[in-house]
């Protein structure tokens, strides 16, 4: 944090509390020179430093801790935000961009809004024209220069969460290149050679998990090799759930094993997962934002007659039965037979 950075702090105070510009620097600095300060072009002395913070009744110790404090609110406004994409809650992102907008804001910060403001209007207009959208998504990636930074070895969890959000939101309008790109990437960190220096370690580990399964089982063609893969990883990822409440991911990868299932008329595993699917949606907190998406994702591998019926008979079986999760999961196909 620079000087500054410090007297735009100041200066934002000042005006918080309608005091006159002229009142608060008298006897302290003059106009021209305190503009001189804000524009950077002079540094303040630590007396005349002082002295403005003392008219806005602070010591140097109270505003480090006003400092400290606006940057952990908006820190976790930033993390709400991050939770509100992920889950497409986009009437809740608005309102916080508009919110975070009002604060001083770094470069990097006021690029991460941008970008989420990118992708908002992306998603709201999705559909609308498939050639529209190639386009717009080519321009997202030229904008973020996202693929480039597919190539780094390590990565902060801001980035990393980033990538993902990218990848969640675009990865089916991509072609087959940059889709193998994606697939490259996550692949990486689960063989460490790639790695996420910060975080939650548990987390990031399951959304690596998560993201490869997607890009494998989000293309047109799956070799053989490719579905063993993805199905064995999908049930190790699974199984990472009941230590965490990940529910996002293990929604995302239930759904993954039970569409497969279905694919490949393999009912009692599709039954299985379908139930964690729908149960982990319904205990997340935008479930009227989610379930659209799962109900149309699962219109594509089965009849909604059928998705009624397997999961009221799931309900039913572990109402009547002990059953655990854990040993519900060791017991999923792995996929091995359903190469496309």
């Amino acid at each position: 944090m620079t000087t500054k950075n410090w007297l735009y702090d100041i200066e934002t105070l000042r005006i918080e509390r309608k005091i006159n510009q002229a009142l608060f620097l008298k006897e302290i600095v003059s106009d021209r020179q305190y503009r001189r300060y804000l524009n950077g072009e002079s540094i303040p002395t630590l007396t005349i430093f002082l002295k403005l913070l003392e008219r806005l009744d602070y010591t140097l110790p109270t505003f480090l801790t006003y400092l400290e404090t606006r940057k952990m609110k908006q820190n976790q406004q930033f993390e709400q935000l991050r939770f509100a994409m992920i889950d497409f809650d986009y009437t809740t992102s608005k309102v916080l961009i508009k919110d975070i907008k009002s604060m001083q804001l770094s470069n990097d910060q006021i690029e991460t809004l941008r970008l989420y403001e990118t992708l908002i209007d992306f998603y709201e207009k999705l559909g609308q024209n498939e050639q529209l959208d190639k386009t717009r998504v080519e321009n997202i990636l030229n904008e973020t220069n996202v693929l480039s930074l597919l190539n780094h070895t390590y990565y902060s969890s801001s980035m990393f969460s980033l990538i993902n959000l990218l990848m969640n939101k675009i990865f089916n309008l991509l072609d087959q290149e940059k889709q193998q790109r994606f697939l490259s990437f996550y692949l990486d960190f689960i063989e460490n050679r790639k790695f996420v220096l910060d975080g939650d370690t548990l987390e990031n580990k399951q959304m690596v998990y998560s993201y490869y399964v997607s890009a494998i089982y989000g293309r047109s063609y799956i070799s053989e090799a490719e579905t063993k893969k993805g199905g064995q990883l999908i049930k190790d990822a699974i199984l990472l759930t009941k230590e965490t409440l990940m529910s996002y991911n293990l929604m995302a990868l239930n759904y993954l094993n039970s569409s497969m299932c279905y694919l490949h008329h393999l009912d009692q595993d599709a039954k299985k997962s379908l139930f964690y699917t729908f149960m982990s949606v319904f205990g997340t907190g935008n479930p009227e934002g989610i379930f659209p998406s799962f109900k149309l994702a699962f219109s594509q591998v089965t009849t909604p007659q059928v998705i009624i019926k397997d999961f009221k008979d799931e309900l039913k079986r572990h109402l009547e039965t002990d059953t655990y999760y854990q040993e519900e999961v060791l017991s999923y196909n792995d996929l091995s037979t359903c190469a496309g």
